[in-house]
């Protein structure tokens, strides 16, 4: 079936919607009896979206992110809770300035090496 412009531009907007509340192109185009590839295409050319793996949000509400954690709740039960991957409570974290805690807090402070340090360490290797 051919389409109008008006019917395009219509069907590219509900996409936009759609599609950042969570539903992936294949479910969008077929209520609308077109492939998913369409819809992509449809919509990318009069929308500025970017597109993300399985359907998921590409970033979580940051503000939810922090209080969440600061409950002490994990990165996975955030990202469960909230209905998106790891990587996106990562960034909201990273993009909030929260620190992120992780079992090995010191791999999350980086400095460089005192020159003791790297004395130290010449010397154990060479040893």
């Amino acid at each position: 079936m051919k389409l109008t412009p008006q019917q395009r531009d219509q069907i590219a907007a509900d996409a936009t919607v759609r599609y950042r509340a969570g539903e992936s192109w294949a479910q969008i185009g077929a209520a609308y009896g077109i492939t998913g590839a369409y819809t992509y295409r449809l919509t990318t050319a009069r929308h500025n979206i970017t597109y993300r793996r399985w359907g998921q949000q590409p970033i979580a509400d940051a503000n939810e992110v922090i209080r969440r954690r600061q409950d002490g709740q994990s990165l996975d039960q955030i990202a469960d809770a909230l209905e998106c991957s790891r990587q996106a409570v990562r960034t909201a974290l990273e993009t909030a300035g929260g620190t992120l805690t992780t079992r090995y807090p010191r791999l999350a402070e980086r400095r460089l090496p005192a020159d003791d340090e790297i004395g130290e360490l010449q010397r154990l290797y060479e040893s």
